[in-house]
C-alpha cells in the first residue's frame, strides 16, 4: 500500500484508541520536559522523504534555540503536528 494510505489507517486507529480512552476515563496527558527541536527534527525526518517522493518541496525554517525546553505531552504534540502537515499535503 502507498504510504499515505498506511498513514491514514494509522491515524484512524490512533483516533479510535484516543476516543476509547476518553470514553473510559483513561486518557492521560503524559507531561514531560523535552527539547522543542526534537519535535521539529522528527517532523522533518518523516516529511522530507515523503515530500521528495511526491516531488513537493519541503522547507522548514526555525528560530527555535537548540536548548529550548518545553513542558508538554510530546506524543500528542507530535501527533498534532504530523496530522496538520499531513493534511496540508
Amino acid at each position: 500500500l502507498p504510504f499515505w494510505i498506511q498513514w491514514s489507517y494509522l491515524k484512524m486507529i490512533n483516533d479510535i484508541l484516543d476516543f476509547s480512552k476518553i470514553e473510559q476515563g483513561q486518557f492521560r496527558i503524559q507531561e514531560s520536559d523535552f527539547k522543542l527541536v526534537e519535535v521539529i527534527s522528527a517532523v522533518e525526518s518523516i516529511y522530507r522523504p515523503l515530500c521528495a517522493e511526491k516531488e513537493i518541496e519541503f522547507s522548514l525554517k526555525s528560530n527555535i534555540p537548540p536548548d529550548m525546553m518545553i513542558h508538554s505531552d510530546q506524543v500528542r504534540l507530535n501527533q498534532i503536528l504530523f496530522n496538520f502537515i499531513f493534511f496540508l499535503l
